[in-house]
């Protein structure tokens, strides 16, 4: 019998609070699986353990209830499939566990938010030399459109690709590559 196949991308986080904490940033969201609530995500910001809540307090039969029936296993079962990760620190292999991957889920979240709000005022390319993200931008521009495009490829010889003009998933994965760096 085959395993069903999982997609981290069947994931997304939604209604994200951030806050500085006294060690790091306090961080709650929740976590979608497929456009439904599975599960309450929370970090207090102390330097310990995310917290993954799949259950809730439910007031009609003052009792836990499960979010959706099966949605843990289905994420262990994601992590299992994800394999390692490369640490950017030591370049050293990881196995991933919960806490890693709900928060890369949570970071794509905020690259996607981040990449929308920054296509629609300037030019954002990947730099030829470096590889990393660079941008354009006009005081007073409302929005961009291909005459801003065209001025920058005109005008611009270090540029490798312009994210304005590729499909958005494509846009977000170069993004995420050169902002990394």
């Amino acid at each position: 019998m085959k395993t069903k196949t999982i997609l981290k991308t069947d994931y997304s986080a939604k209604k994200c609070k951030e806050m500085e904490g006294h060690d790091g940033y306090v961080i709650r969201f929740d976590l979608y699986y497929k456009g439904k609530k599975v599960a309450e995500v929370y970090d207090d910001g102390n330097g310990g353990m995310v917290e993954i809540s799949w259950v809730y307090y439910d007031n009609k039969t003052e009792s836990m209830k499960v979010y959706q029936e099966g949605a843990s296993k289905d994420f262990d079962a994601l992590i299992e499939q994800m394999g390692q990760w490369e640490s950017s620190f030591d370049k050293s292999k990881n196995d991933y566990n919960d806490e890693i991957l709900v928060m890369e889920i949570y970071e794509d979240q905020r690259s996607e938010k981040q990449l929308k709000r920054l296509l629609k005022k300037k030019v954002l390319f990947i730099n030829k030399e470096n590889g990393k993200c660079g941008e354009f931008s006009w005081k007073g521009c409302k929005a961009i459109t291909q005459k801003h495009i065209d001025v920058v490829k005109k005008d611009c010889s270090e540029i490798k690709v312009i994210l304005n003009e590729l499909p958005f998933n494509e846009a977000l994965e170069q993004f995420k590559t050169a902002t990394s760096k």
